[in-house]
């Protein structure tokens, strides 16, 4: 089982294979929230996180209008119309629903990737990966229910422009496990003729989410949103030093399917 609030350590690793080679490591946190109590009611409304959720400017704090949205429906309305349209909910319904995410600091934040774990009445756990990029978009994709060895997998086309210097007609697969005191993630992007592009490795440790590691957390790696979006920045021209070819966002508008505007 899933655990309640955590927060998850972690490194990224990214290498690139083709056309040119590439590769550099990140270290950063996440947060492992619940969204819905056991009562059915709205766990962020919880007195007890009040004061984490709401003040705008706090060291943390979380926004739903930072995640997928549906025709004006909360997250957790959003989320499960979404697995609705996709046909896997049939006669089961949604008990929780988890998120791990990067908080908000200081009122900015920026979420390369965010997973979500769905736990039904059947207990089945389904798996939805939403990633953004630097243009305020962001695109959820369904993942997979949980495997035997308690993995999901799934592949995916991306169809999302994410890369400056990765085509759209990729593909995008998907190897994760659940969150529990260790939480791991491999996803490759091969071209369309399955040449290998991109693996990107993460792996996380887990620590009980509590104010004495909140604030290591923070201190451990100050203003942590305002690094990842200069790291991608500062990658990117170094990619383009290199001469890799540059796909722009105005080109190829048909092959960008799905996504959605998170903020103006």
């Amino acid at each position: 089982m899933i655990y309640g609030e955590s927060i998850y350590f972690c490194k990224v690793s990214h290498q690139r294979f083709f056309p040119k080679k590439y590769s550099f490591n990140f270290y950063f946190y996440w947060f492992l929230l619940p969204l819905i109590s056991k009562n059915d009611q709205r766990f962020f409304n919880r007195k007890y996180w009040r004061f984490f959720l709401r003040l705008k400017n706090a060291l943390f704090s979380f926004s739903e209008r930072d995640h997928y949205k549906h025709a004006g429906l909360n997250l957790e309305e959003s989320l499960k119309s979404f697995l609705e349209k996709n046909m896997v909910m049939s006669h089961r319904k949604v008990d929780q629903i988890y998120i791990l995410t990067n908080p908000r600091s200081f009122g900015y934040v920026f979420n390369p990737i965010t997973f979500y774990f769905v736990i039904l009445s059947d207990k089945t756990i389904l798996s939805l990966v939403q990633i953004c990029n630097t243009f305020n978009e962001l695109k959820l994709y369904m993942g997979s229910e949980i495997g035997y060895d308690n993995q999901f997998r799934f592949q995916t086309k991306k169809e999302f422009y994410v890369s400056p210097f990765i085509s759209l007609d990729s593909v995008l697969n998907f190897n994760f496990s659940i969150p529990l005191d260790k939480f791991q993630v491999i996803i490759t992007d091969f071209s369309h003729d399955n040449q290998l592009l991109l693996k990107t490795y993460l792996t996380a440790l887990r620590k009980k989410k509590n104010f004495l590691n909140t604030l290591f957390m923070a201190f451990h790696i100050p203003l942590q949103n305002f690094l990842i979006i200069t790291f991608i920045h500062f990658h990117a021209f170094t990619l383009w030093m290199k001469g890799m070819k540059y796909y722009k966002k105005n080109e190829n508008i048909d092959m960008q399917q799905g996504f959605q505007k998170w903020k103006d």
